[in-house]
């Protein structure tokens, strides 16, 4: 069913809005002015803009009385909040569509919840309210009024941060497809980066400093389908007091790549705790994401005999007791790399 909507937005009819309060109710729109817009534009004459109105946390009973002050104006196509584990923000977005004639017709997509599963991860829950968002996931069609050139309409997306260790962004994107008069397919994105309050779960596990060193040559082994594939080296000493070594954990294709070290030590706590020798690792990888690596030398050959545990941003990938590896080698050694500190 084609909408047909007035020059003007209409907030009441075309958002969810409801009041504020301490259950997590998504906010009333807030009157923050004409945002700024970044226009994407084809030579038929068409524009597209999508644009971070506001976003707010969950309103205390003071937040009400007080004219809603817990809403934070945005107005931009960027934006960054932060985000402890257990709490929700509220994000407005608003759609802007200019048709070159009165009367026109086009398709408007965007499946909000699905690009922001997708990019933030299981560490964050996503839900929308407002406008049609099942229609809009897949192509709501809407047609201008004969006196309207422009289409305006806002709704909410709530992201729920469950657990999350490290930044994200999100970055949302509305396309539009003209119908009547034809042109070329649009693309406006906007982007807010959640920075998270890391959970106690996000600590790694405490490590002994020592100075020896492990190396590990394409450890493979499979899970749930998915080949992981494990290369580099760890421990010892640089001359500034950083620990040496890198590492590459490739996940089904996906290469986390770990250059700079954090923390090297024997394992106290956790997956192949006790076994002799056995190594942690920690690190950020250059995608941004936390990685915690650990290693166990059972000896030659290394396959069967080897093991390893994974955990990226805080998903454990070969179990919560680590794998024996299918390929490859790992190597203890027991003398020290580099300066002792």
């Amino acid at each position: 069913m084609k909408r047909v909507l007035a020059s003007a937005l209409s907030v009441a009819s075309l958002m969810f809005v409801a009041a504020c309060s301490e259950s997590a109710t998504a906010p009333e729109a807030p009157n923050v002015g004409a945002p700024a817009r970044a226009l994407a534009s084809n030579p038929q004459g068409w524009t597209l803009s999508k644009t971070v109105v506001g976003m707010q946390k969950e309103c205390t009973p003071k937040g009400i009385e007080n004219g809603m002050t817990c809403m934070q104006p945005v107005g931009s196509t960027t934006a960054t909040h932060s985000l402890a584990a257990g709490d929700t923000v509220w994000i407005l977005y608003e759609i802007r569509i200019t048709a070159p004639q009165m009367g026109a017709t086009a398709t408007v997509i965007d499946d909000v919840i699905k690009q922001c599963q997708e990019q933030l991860g299981p560490e964050f829950g996503c839900s929308a309210w407002g406008f049609d968002i099942a229609a809009l996931k897949t192509g709501s069609p809407v047609q201008f009024n004969a006196d309207a050139t422009v289409y305006t309409f806002r709704f909410w997306l709530d992201i729920f941060n469950k657990n999350a260790c490290v930044p994200r962004n999100f970055t949302n994107t509305a396309t539009v497809i003209p119908g009547t008069p034809p042109g070329a397919q649009l693309n406006s994105s906007a982007t807010v980066t959640i920075n998270v309050k890391p959970a106690p779960s996000c600590s790694p596990p405490p490590v002994v400093a020592i100075c020896d060193f492990v190396t590990f040559g394409r450890l493979v082994t499979e899970v749930g389908g998915k080949k992981v594939v494990i290369s580099g080296n760890a421990g010892g000493n640089n001359a500034d007091g950083s620990i040496k070594g890198e590492f590459h954990i490739e996940v089904n294709g996906t290469d986390y790549h770990v250059s700079d070290i954090a923390t090297y030590g024997a394992i106290t706590s956790g997956a192949l705790a006790g076994l002799p020798n056995a190594r942690v690792i920690t690190g950020i990888a250059r995608n941004g994401k936390s990685v915690e690596l650990r290693l166990y030398d059972g000896g030659e050959p290394g396959k069967g005999t080897d093991r390893v545990y994974v955990k990226i941003d805080g998903v454990e990938y070969l179990g919560a007791n680590g794998q024996l590896i299918d390929q490859g080698n790992m190597q203890y050694h027991a003398n020290c790399r580099g300066p002792k500190k």
